[in-house]
């Protein structure tokens, strides 16, 4: 960076030399350390020249291989011979839905090929600049595997279209106990010292599931979920399931905190939605699950014990109202937020991102980033409560339950919808329609 700045101004200033000190500042102490290099204007050339130049290949091959693509899909033509009852019909709006930047409900039989029916349009519109990505989302395994059955018949007919799919992270991590800390995982460990060469071999293919990813991986000693993540970046069409989306927990934030591009985002089976939705925007935390972390936590952490030993507090004082009286509750409700058990989850949360750094024992630092991870989403979700949620308690014995659920979660999806230029979310049932669509 430095380097990059030197160069700016020598370009600027047509010195012969230049003086440069980088100062690190530890933001705790305050303790600064210095470098200090002298440079001459060959030098500071040679350096930039050496960073730009790959860069400025990369680039050239991503624009190369967009008019290799964008000449294919102008060529592309239906893959079979006629269209099925009410497929054009289908291919028809929902390329007008595309170029209108417009949601599109459809409810259509089964057999009629809603997926060619949506996939064959939404290709053509990325063909003619109209979205610069297209992910296709499923409920199940099964479907996706239908979208990717549906994607190699166009793609033996011509089609140049770099697609991957994603495949869950406990599915294709190749470890028998996943522990995704560099300290402890070898493929997490100087991942991205490798990754530019992996992702450019894998690259060279236009299809990559989970098997073309693993031999990359494999191949480069890195982990195959991030790699997939990755080369997301440079695909043409993302196949994978809702909580790519939808899901604040694994929503794929490289490309949804920021609208830079115009995305197309395909729904199959979208009468799944709805109770999906309802999981994704709910969060629920365990007074057990804190009561065993406060008792593992060391004497030294006293400060800590006590964050946990507050939530616990509160959330007996509920467990108390339930079992009071002649008959003990097993579930209660109640429409207004938890104030003083959020409070004190997020104050917990705050204090054991304190001690992430702190050396652990494997056991409990699992147990440890569980419980804060639970915590973290808790407070998350907390922050999007009004009176589209409800507050549920479940007692089991001892151990109580606190969930914050979302019952209507129309205003949170249309939010993530609004960050793409259209939505076209199709099944063979989406009655009654004004509910699927409200």
């Amino acid at each position: 960076q430095a380097e990059c700045y030197s160069k700016m101004i020598l370009e600027n200033n047509a010195g012969k030399n230049i003086y440069v000190r980088l100062v690190y500042i530890d933001r705790d102490s305050r303790k600064t350390k210095q470098f200090e290099r002298s440079y001459t204007a060959e030098e500071v050339e040679s350096a930039f020249v050496s960073l730009v130049e790959p860069y400025m290949d990369w680039m050239t091959g991503i624009r190369n291989w967009e008019v290799l693509r964008d000449a294919s899909i102008r060529a592309m033509e239906f893959p079979f011979t006629d269209y099925r009852l009410g497929q054009r019909e289908m291919a028809e709006k929902t390329y007008i839905s595309i170029k209108e930047k417009t949601r599109l409900f459809i409810q259509a039989p089964t057999g009629i090929g809603k997926t060619m029916g949506a996939m064959f349009p939404a290709i053509k519109a990325l063909g003619e600049g109209l979205v610069d990505r297209i992910f296709y989302l499923t409920a199940k395994t099964v479907t996706s595997l239908i979208a990717v059955e549906n994607y190699k018949k166009l793609a033996e007919g011509g089609l140049n279209l770099r697609t991957v799919v994603i495949t869950a992270k406990d599915k294709i991590c190749p470890l028998e106990k996943r522990n995704c800390d560099p300290e402890f995982c070898d493929r997490a460990r100087d991942y991205y010292d490798r990754l530019p060469d992996a992702l450019r071999d894998l690259l060279a293919n236009q299809f990559m599931d989970r098997e073309v990813i693993k031999e990359y991986a494999d191949k480069y000693n890195i982990c195959p979920f991030e790699l997939s993540l990755d080369a997301s970046l440079y695909s043409d069409m993302v196949i994978g399931d809702y909580n790519y989306l939808f899901d604040p927990r694994v929503r794929l934030v490289r490309f949804f905190e920021d609208i830079g591009e115009d995305y197309c985002f395909l729904v199959d089976e979208a009468h799944n939605l709805v109770d999906r939705s309802r999981e994704m925007f709910s969060s629920t935390i365990e007074k057990q699950k804190i009561l065993e972390l406060k008792r593992e936590t060391k004497p030294a952490w006293d400060d800590l014990k006590q964050r946990l030993e507050t939530v616990n507090r509160h959330m007996l004082e509920i467990r108390k109202e339930m079992s009071d009286g002649e008959h003990r509750q097993t579930y209660a409700a109640q429409r207004d937020i938890p104030g003083k058990i959020v409070t004190a989850v997020r104050r917990c949360t705050v204090l054991m991102e304190f001690y992430l750094d702190q050396e652990m024992e494997e056991e409990y630092k699992e147990k440890f980033l569980e419980l804060y991870f639970d915590l973290m989403f808790f407070s998350k979700i907390s922050e999007l409560y009004d009176d589209c949620y409800v507050t549920f308690h479940e007692l089991h014995g001892n151990n109580l339950k606190v969930r914050l659920m979302c019952l209507d979660p129309s205003k949170l999806l249309s939010k993530v919808m609004d960050k793409g230029r259209s939505t076209i979310l199709f099944s063979a049932t989406l009655s009654p329609r004004d509910y699927y669509k409200n």
